[in-house]
């Protein structure tokens, strides 16, 4: 039997099988976040899952950045702003979202009956169950969004940016090649390197060495955004290495599927 949403639409059998956006705003004091209160139980429940941020489950075949969009306009009247990832793994993947203070919310659906903006610790306090509070109000929605960029390589920097081993591989990069090469810059400053290869038409080897383990799914989901699909439209899958450091940004076995990430 087929898993269905309160309103009766189709959810994905497989995972990610739902999304979470994290919605913040400039505060008095840093930021404020966004929870909907849910309808269900009436304007005056206040146990487990009476308060959320914009959430809500994945359709078959919809990729995972469409679910994450749509749920935020459904829910919040919410478009057009960039969501960046804030863990990309496991079942139920988490984005963040940063607004004007002055946006305005649209509770479009008849899920919920109201809305709040109010502190972190606020928000982490009044979801529950706790490990849904864990899991979206982490440290990655409490500091500011990684700006992340990336450096070319020059070819006359790889003797300093390589050992001996690594030089012979990295040769063939000479600007000519499928391969890519990059600096990753987070926040203005270098944090490592990332690179591409083409293993055949519709599959990219990805490798990743970087310091800033935090800013690991913002480099991989901008990497693919920007770099990787604009240069190579046919891809499908990604092999990626070292797996285990890249769990978070959604290679939990080592691969990930393209078109169901950003579709």
């Amino acid at each position: 039997m087929t898993d269905r949403t309160w309103d009766g639409l189709e959810i994905a059998s497989d995972n990610p099988r739902g999304t979470t956006v994290v919605v913040r705003r400039p505060g008095g004091d840093g930021y404020e976040y966004l929870l909907l209160h849910r309808a269900q139980r009436g304007a005056d429940y206040e146990g487990d899952w009476a308060w959320t941020a914009p959430a809500g489950c994945r359709q078959p075949g919809e990729a995972v950045l469409a679910a994450a969009e749509r749920e935020l306009a459904e829910e919040a009247g919410l478009s057009g702003f960039p969501l960046w990832p804030v863990d990309l793994s496991g079942g139920w993947v988490v984005f963040g979202c940063d607004v004007p203070a002055d946006v305005t919310i649209d509770l479009v659906d008849p899920e919920h009956d109201r809305y709040e903006w109010v502190s972190f610790d606020e928000a982490a306090a009044r979801v529950i169950p706790v490990e849904i509070a864990l899991g979206n109000f982490c440290d990655a929605t409490r500091v500011a969004a990684s700006e992340v960029a990336f450096k070319p390589v020059e070819y006359a920097e790889l003797p300093s940016a390589a050992s001996p081993a690594e030089q012979e591989f990295l040769a063939t990069i000479d600007g000519t090649t499928p391969y890519g090469l990059y600096v990753v810059q987070v926040d203005g400053q270098p944090a490592g390197y990332i690179a591409h290869y083409p293993d055949d038409p519709e599959t990219v080897g990805l490798a990743v060495a970087l310091d800033n383990e935090k800013a690991i799914p913002a480099t991989v989901w901008s990497y693919l955004r920007d770099i990787v699909k604009p240069a190579h439209p046919d891809v499908r899958r990604v092999l990626a290495d070292p797996a285990p450091a890249l769990a978070k940004a959604g290679f939990p076995d080592g691969t990930f599927d393209v078109p169901h990430l950003l579709g």
